[in-house]
């Protein structure tokens, strides 16, 4: 019965005793396969299955640890991107250093540049008298030459004033010379601090230079491990593949397993303490033999004049509509689309005939 819990059985019979006995004989049957089901749900089966996917399952899961155990795998993901964020940083940190020491040697080319530029070491003077009667010779002699300049503007070369200051020049310039050659050989020589500045920069810069280019190398060094690092973890990773999705498989199975086993002690369950039973609401009886289920007379006879109505009104239905002649003149004249003037011996089996020329001929 739809929508319902409720089964109905029937079954038609010329004997009413046999028509009971067979439907409650089905009933009994049904009861006693239903029992037979659900009295069987393998429980015992299926405890075995769920043992043996777990084994399976801690099988694959030993596999796979001792396999990360080995090659130094904990967490695959977060150790590849670590390794690429180290490899980001130190790709960053060699492109600087690669600029920087680009700098730096342009830096060490101009200084030594400029080192050959500069002497390496410069005269010492030191403050005596000799030197004070040299810078008063030398104020003198230009004191003597002001004044020769000046006399030269107002008289001429024999003017006696102009010939003595001349000879005073001489006689001064004459002084300094011997001074100078007298000096010169007792001159001493130092390092000269801007020589000294240069070197020391320049040193400072090789230095950094040096450094930054061993740096370098030891970034780049770090720079292919991690590829080769990568690399290595990349190749683990397609060889851990199989190992996961066995352990992931075998706990599918082991779930599954899990999911009929707990269904199994359900059933069983429900069978211990019969819950899984079912109670007949009306037994099947014996009906009254003066009222049999087949035929019913008073059904079938208004049912019969329907369908013969019906079938009379489609059989006539399909003569009109099949008939190959004509049943009246105004047919005739529709159909071959000229006028009727007569009809003569009209019968069923001779339909009327429309000729043309508004004529009828007929044969006696």
């Amino acid at each position: 019965m739809k929508k319902t819990n409720v089964i109905e059985v029937t079954f038609e019979h010329p004997s009413p005793e046999v028509a009971a006995r067979v439907a409650n004989l089905l009933v009994d049957y049904f009861k006693q396969k239903t029992v037979a089901i659900y009295s069987d749900p393998n429980l015992a089966f299926m405890e075995r299955q769920v043992a043996a996917d777990r084994a399976a399952m801690l099988a694959a899961e030993a596999a796979l640890a001792g396999y990360r155990q080995e090659n130094g795998i904990y967490q695959l993901s977060d150790q590849i991107n670590l390794l690429l964020r180290q490899r980001v940083e130190i790709d960053s940190s060699l492109k600087g250093l690669a600029s920087r020491i680009e700098e730096l040697a342009g830096m060490v080319a101009a200084l030594k540049i400029q080192r050959k530029l500069v002497p390496a070491t410069v005269p010492i003077y030191s403050e005596s008298e000799r030197y004070k009667v040299v810078d008063d010779s030398q104020s003198q002699l230009l004191t003597l030459r002001l004044r020769e300049r000046e006399l030269e503007t107002k008289f001429n070369d024999d003017f006696p004033q102009l010939v003595d200051v001349r000879a005073q020049i001489a006689i001064t310039e004459g002084f300094l010379a011997k001074q100078q050659s007298s000096l010169n050989a007792r001159t001493r020589t130092g390092a000269n601090d801007v020589y000294k500045e240069l070197e020391l920069e320049s040193l400072r810069r090789e230095t950094e230079l040096t450094a930054l280019s061993a740096r370098r190398t030891v970034m780049a060094e770090q720079l292919t491990r991690i590829d080769q690092d990568i690399q290595n973890l990349s190749g683990r990773e397609r060889a851990m593949l199989p190992l996961q999705r066995d352990v992931d498989t075998k706990a599918d199975n082991l779930k599954q397993s899990l999911t009929k086993a707990e269904e199994a002690r359900t059933l069983d369950g429900l069978n211990r303490e019969k819950s899984a039973s079912f109670s007949v609401i009306q037994a099947a009886v014996p009906s009254d033999a003066s009222k049999p289920a087949r035929p019913a007379p008073l059904l079938y006879i208004p049912v019969a004049i329907v369908l013969g109505l019906i079938g009379a009104g489609f059989v006539g239905y399909m003569s009109y509509y099949m008939l190959d002649g004509f049943l009246t003149a105004e047919q005739a004249a529709h159909r071959l689309g000229v006028p009727a003037l007569a009809a003569i011996g009209m019968k069923a089996a001779e339909p009327t005939l429309a000729l043309e020329d508004h004529s009828i001929r007929m044969r006696t």
